[in-house]
C-alpha cells in the first residue's frame, strides 16, 4: 500500500496533465518556467519507469555527472523525459539485443542543454520525422498522441527535439 501510495503521488499530477493535454491536441502547451535542477526531474521520471524497467528486464544507464539548474516546468519536461524513457524501455524490451537504454544529459554551452536518450530496440521504421505525428503508433494499445504532446512541450521550452536510428545501442535515438 505504500508503494501504491508513493506512486499515485507522483504519477496523479501527470496523469491530470495528459488528460487536459489530450482534451485539445491543437491548444499551446502552457509552461510555467521556474529554476530547477533537470538531474533531478530526469532522476523523477527514471524512478517512476523502474518497475517496467525490471519487469521487461531492461537496464537503464544514465549519464548526468552534475545539477544543471536551467528554468524548466519539471512537471512538463519531467512528462517529456518519462514518455521517451518508457517508449525506449518497450522498444528495448522487443529485442533480441541485449536489453538496455541509455539517458544522457550534458550541458552543450551556457544557453543550451542535451537530452539523449538511445535504446538497443529495433529502431524507428519509416521516415522519423512522422513520429511526431497525431495518431502514429506503432503499439497495440497507443494513442499515437505522446510523441506529438512532448514535442510541443520541448518546444514550448523553445528548444527542439528529434529522431534518428542513430543511437550508439542499435536502436532509435531521440535528442
Amino acid at each position: 500500500l505504500e508503494n501504491l501510495n508513493l506512486m499515485c503521488k507522483n504519477n496523479l499530477p501527470l496523469i491530470g496533465q495528459i488528460i487536459e493535454t489530450t482534451l485539445d491536441g491543437n491548444r499551446q502547451i502552457s509552461i510555467e518556467k521556474r529554476n530547477h535542477d533537470l538531474r533531478n526531474t530526469l532522476e523523477k521520471a527514471i524512478s517512476s519507469n523502474k518497475e517496467i524497467s525490471s519487469l521487461r528486464k531492461v537496464l537503464i544507464e544514465v549519464e548526468a555527472p552534475k545539477p544543471i539548474i536551467v528554468p524548466h516546468d519539471n512537471l512538463q519536461f519531467g512528462r517529456v523525459i518519462n514518455n521517451l524513457i518508457k517508449n525506449a524501455i518497450e522498444a528495448a524490451s522487443d529485442s533480441t539485443k541485449p536489453k538496455k537504454v541509455k539517458v544522457t544529459l550534458a550541458e552543450k554551452n551556457e544557453l543550451s542543454i542535451q537530452l539523449v536518450i538511445e535504446d538497443s530496440g529495433n529502431g524507428i521504421s519509416g521516415p522519423t520525422d512522422r513520429i511526431f505525428r497525431a495518431f502514429r503508433t506503432s503499439k497495440i494499445r497507443g494513442t499515437g498522441l505522446g510523441l506529438l504532446i512532448s514535442k510541443k512541450i520541448v518546444e514550448a521550452h523553445e528548444g527542439s527535439i528529434s529522431a534518428s536510428n542513430l543511437s550508439t545501442l542499435g536502436g532509435a535515438r531521440m535528442e
